[in-house]
């Protein structure tokens, strides 16, 4: 910082300095780019023999700033005022002063030129106060009258196109305040300037310095000094070098610049601090000294650099494979060192391999808690040193999860590692206690998406369920050891919604309505959709032309109106809240099904009653006859003494032959109506009997036993025969193929076959409809007996599914009926049979049904006779879409398959 201790003299002398060297060269910048375009510039001086040859030769340093071509510029900025005057003196004729270039104009000549003389005369009589340092006050305001009156004339000049305000400039100048360090600074930029214009005082001595301007970093460099029109007995030689605005006299007596003499330059073993630009300066012991050209010294090359840093491991040890390399025009490296936490590295055994200079490696064999730390390579050329460093520590792990926990919900748990070196292995870990941990296998289902990946493990579990509530945690090993991440506790919560169903038909609307009551337990969250499928689709219920009303979350039921064939199907009510969906039972609209049962009468009558089952519920019925020699089925006279007691009432109409000989002459069927269709069912001489007590207790809870043909009593049957028929021996293994085919790990605290059967039954594993799995566990346990149970049960009236093979039925001609429903709601197929005797012209007992296929829908696969074979093969499309009623959407005879809603 500038002091402000000078004195007036002083600071006179100081302020006319400063303008001399800052301010004089500004409006010989503005004539020089009015004249002479930096653009135009290197043209002008090449056109120059003055400026190229002559005695106005412009020093090299001068080249340096102002020649070159294009699409380099000059920059006029950098121009001192010795460089400026020379440029203007030679290039721009139109500014020759009145007595001519380098004479002083009278006191009456006022051109331009001339004034740009009177600069120049400025700095160079000026000088003459250098010695003192001090202008008097009365001296300052003479000289800085006559600039600013130069000055004046110069603005006048260049007004229309400068854009620098003199003036201003001057008065700023004026007003500064300077200190001891710029009276010498501004002194000694004086004398340079203004001595090394050899240019305008042609007569005196010279100097000139040459020398490399680039040299590598760790040569010599050398600078030679030529001096000209000068005794060097009468005359000295001193160095010296500039960085940015700092000039530093050379002591060539310092070990650096030994080698040094009078005329020459030394600088050994060069570095980057020694760029700077570099003068001589010849001086004859007074105030007069001569100052050479510049040379600015460049120190060639770089620092090495690592190109290559890798960290590698193997069975037994960790690398550092590294390379590095300098630029061109670089010194070699001479040096390589490595540390371990700053200090050097013992190698007094071999625990550590490579690290030389050149060996590309470096190796730490056997690795321990004890090689943590952080390892350093350091490499030294001329110019300086690099270095690279690696950490190596056991792994860090943070888990986090933003995850509710939400049952059925998906759950993800992330994690953030950093290790070095790599890891090598990671294990997702659950504890129910938070202390002792387990190995969380993310291979099974339940965690698909879960990822055991070096780089980013995760855990998914993709539907979240309570036996997912457990402590969670990460572990992660590398080469230095094993640590665990933080402990994250999923506490899991909620259930989806619950649904119960029915259904109500309205015979004066025409209407069906399905009633569903959607409803939560505990702190389960609220229902946000609820809709109806038809099956498997969503229905639309707001462009429907009013044929559907809409169900919402306060009014699940749903309606459907002028019900028709077209409205048969599979309906189903779904219910969603943040947990999850729920779907309900289905409610099955199709033709209606009627069974019947033949009763035992005491008065030797045949009596059968019809069985219906219909949604929407039926709403006419009636039984017919046909003689065997007669073309059509008449109704039956209710009143007639041979059928007295026949009604055609529902729910339960019921045939009275009083003659059961008439059962073999005639041909009896009934046909039930509802809004869907019709269903026509045969009399069998062969129909099952049923007690009267069966039909008296038809209201009550047994019921559904009866309309089930007894499926539910068979069901338990077989249940009780398979537990009695098996030994405890047979627990485990039946719990070990469980576990395999199901993927569930089985209960523990199942201790004997009740137990199992309870949890089957409880899982689902097992169903009144679907013995699959049960048969599968008899086989695995070698019991054939038992399984034949299975097949038996399953087999009769195709009520129950399991994959029976029939080795009679091998041969037998085959149709497999596709179709979409769960085979768990699928009771239509005595209608099923009906409706395909109806297509190829058979009775039912023509038609046989030999087989399920379980798929996300089911196959059921059918047996006929060659010729009606054919005959199902070549029938009208429109003939087979009635199959459409049980949702088959296609069927396969031998090679031939027939997609039903496509017609193909």
């Amino acid at each position: 910082m500038a002091s402000n201790d000078l004195s007036k003299a002083e600071q006179n002398f100081t302020c006319f300095t400063k303008a001399c060297i800052d301010f004089i060269k500004l409006p010989l910048i503005d004539l020089l780019t009015n004249c002479v375009k930096p653009v135009d510039l290197y043209v002008k001086i090449k056109c120059s023999s003055t400026l190229m040859y002559g005695k106005n030769k412009l020093r090299p340093d001068q080249l340096k700033l102002c020649f070159f071509p294009l699409p380099l510029l000059p920059d006029y900025s950098k121009f001192d005022v010795t460089l400026l005057y020379t440029l203007i003196r030679n290039l721009c004729p139109s500014l020759t002063p009145t007595q001519g270039w380098g004479l002083e104009p009278n006191n009456t000549d006022t051109k331009i030129g001339d004034d740009i003389e009177r600069l120049r005369l400025f700095r160079n009589n000026f000088y003459a106060h250098a010695d003192s340092t001090e202008i008097s006050d009365s001296d300052f305001n003479n000289l800085w009258k006559d600039m600013q009156s130069v000055i004046q004339r110069i603005e006048t000049f260049t007004k229309t196109w400068s854009t620098t305000n003199y003036k201003q400039e001057l008065t700023r100048i004026k007003g500064c305040r300077f200190g001891y360090d710029d009276r010498d600074h501004y002194r000694l930029l004086l004398e340079a300037t203004l001595f090394a214009s050899k240019s305008e005082e042609i007569d005196e001595p010279d100097i000139l310095i040459k020398g490399e301007d680039r040299v590598v970093c760790g040569d010599s460099a050398r600078f030679d000094a030529e001096v000209k029109r000068a005794q060097l007995s009468e005359w000295s030689i001193t160095w010296q070098k500039k960085t940015d605005d700092i000039t530093i006299k050379i002591n060539t007596s310092d070990k650096k610049y030994k080698g040094s003499s009078r005329r020459q330059l030394v600088i050994q073993s060069l570095c980057k601090d020694d760029e700077a630009e570099y003068q001589a300066i010849l001086s004859n012991g007074s105030k007069l000294n001569i100052i050479s050209n510049i040379i600015y010294l460049q120190a060639l090359g770089e620092r090495p650099v690592f190109d290559v840093w890798d960290i590698v491991t193997d069975i037994d040890a960790i690398t550092i494979q590294y390379r590095y390399k300098v630029p061109e025009h670089s010194p070699q490296v001479y040096q390589e060192e490595w540390t371990k936490n700053r200090e050097a590295i013992e190698r007094t055994n071999f625990k550590y391999l490579g690290g030389q200079l050149y060996s590309n490696y470096f190796t730490i064999k056997s690795p321990t808690l004890d090689d943590k730390g952080t390892y350093s390579c350091t490499v030294t050329n001329a110019v300086g040193s690099a270095s690279k460093d690696v950490t190596f520590d056991v792994p860090f792990a943070q888990i986090s999860t933003d995850s509710k926990g939400v049952f059925g919900s998906m759950t993800i748990f992330k994690s953030e590692i950093t290790s070095c070196p790599k890891l090598e292995r990671v294990e997702w870990q659950g504890s129910s206690d938070g202390k002792k941990f387990f190995r969380i296998d993310i291979s099974k289902p339940h965690y698909h998406g879960s990822k055991q990946l070096a780089e980013s493990p995760s855990l998914v579990i993709s539907k979240t369920n309570f036996e997912d509530r457990l402590h969670y945690q990460l572990c992660v090993r590398n080469k230095i050891g094993r640590t665990f991440s933080n402990i994250l506790y999923l506490d899991v919560k909620g259930s989806p919604p619950n649904i119960t169903t029915s259904h109500e038909t309205y015979f004066e609307k025409h209407s069906v309505k399905l009633v569903g009551n959607v409803f939560l337990y505990n702190e389960c969250n609220a229902t946000t959709d609820v809709f109806w499928t038809k099956n498997g689709n969503k229905i639309d219920t707001l462009n429907n032309g009013g044929k559907y009303s809409k169900a919402s979350t306060d009014d699940s039921s749903f309606t459907i109106s002028d019900v028709n064939e077209h409205d048969a199907g599979s309906y189903q009510l779904t219910a969603t809240n943040d947990v999850g969906s729920t779907q309900s039972d289905v409610i099955v609209l199709a033709i209606p099904q009627v069974c019947v049962k033949r009763l035992e009468n005491r008065d030797g009558c045949l009596v059968f009653t019809a069985l219906i089952q219909s949604i929407p519920a039926a709403y006419h019925a009636q039984w017919k006859v046909k003689g065997k020699d007669d073309n059509t089925f008449k109704p039956i006279d209710v009143n007639a003494k041979e059928y007295k007691g026949t009604s055609n009432s529902l729910p339960h109409p019921v045939l009275v032959v009083e003659q059961k000989e008439e059962i073999q002459k005639q041909h009896f069927y009934i046909q039930v109506d509802n809004f869907v269709g019709s269903s026509k069912i045969e009399i069998s001489k062969n129909a099952e009997i049923l007690s009267e007590t069966a039909l008296k207790t038809e209201g009550d809870n047994s019921s559904n036993i009866f309309n089930k043909n007894g499926s539910t009593i068979r069901f338990n049957e077989l249940r009780r025969q398979i537990i009695k028929g098996l030994k405890q021996s047979d627990l485990q293994e039946l719990k070990d193929s469980l576990e395999v085919i199901s993927e569930r790990k089985i209960c523990d605290d199942i201790a004997s076959i009740s137990d199992f059967f309870r949890y089957i039954l409880g899982k689902a594993f097992l169903k009144t409809r679907n013995v699959i799995i049960l048969q599968y566990l008899m086989r695995a346990i070698n019991r054939p007996d038992l399984e034949e149970m299975c097949v038996k049960y399953a087999t009769k009236d195709n009520q129950a599914l399991c994959y029976y093979e029939d080795p009679k039925g091998q041969d037998v001609p085959k149709v497999y009926l596709h179709v979409v429903d769960d085979i768990e709601h699928f009771t239509s197929i005595e209608p099923l049979k009906q409706t395909v005797a109806s297509i190829v012209g058979c009775t039912l007992d023509d038609i046989k049904v030999i087989g399920f296929q379980p798929e996300n829908s089911f196959i059921i696969i059918i047996t006929m006779r060659l010729e009606l074979l054919k005959t199902l093969k070549e029938a009208q499309i429109q003939n087979l879409t009635k199959l459409l009623n049980f949702n088959i959407d296609w069927i396969q005879i031998e090679d031939k398959v027939i997609k039903i809603g496509a017609g193909e």
